[in-house]
């Protein structure tokens, strides 16, 4: 039983490596939901990747091993994304972000500043519809997700793909 957020090929310019790592900050997220332990106390554990003009921060508060808000803050640079104004990211971004600023429990801000881009994505997962989500470019859902997100095994596999955690 998991969920997992995964991400649609980008379309346009730029290469490999950075599509894959622009896929991840998308939504700044890729989770794996099982049983979650119940506990009252609240953590928060924050990751981050930063290389190739991409920086991502998640924070995930959690009580317990259950993630119960998750923020994503990503910054590209557009020559990270392969092109070179605010238009042309704002164009290829367009596409993936139908759906994101309506879906109850997903909170989502996007900049497009002189030279890159700043994306804010806050999700409540005791507010989310996980079902309406996963109809949200760039994400499906496999298994059980009412059971809840681990937080253990989200950090376990963000590690894996190269965030660090942060103290």
């Amino acid at each position: 039983m998991c969920l997992q957020i995964a991400f649609l090929k980008i379309k346009g310019r730029g290469n490999r490596l950075m599509k894959k790592w622009f896929k991840f900050a998308l939504l700044g997220f890729i989770l794996f939901a099982l049983v979650a332990c119940q506990s009252d106390k609240k953590t928060t554990t924050t990751l981050i990747y930063d290389e190739y003009g991409f920086t991502n921060e998640i924070v995930l508060i959690a009580e317990g091993d259950k993630v119960i808000e998750q923020t994503s803050k990503t910054e590209t640079t557009y020559e990270a994304l392969g092109v070179s104004t605010a238009e042309e990211a704002e164009e290829m971004m367009a596409e993936f972000l139908v759906g994101y600023d309506s879906t109850e429990g997903v909170k989502h801000q996007i900049d497009y500043l002189d030279d890159r881009l700043v994306e804010s994505v806050t999700v409540n997962y005791d507010a989310v519809d996980i079902d309406e989500m996963s109809e949200l470019a760039g994400s499906f859902v496999d298994g059980d997700a009412s059971k809840g997100v681990s937080l253990k095994l989200t950090v376990e596999m963000m590690e894996e793909v190269g965030y660090k955690i942060v103290d």
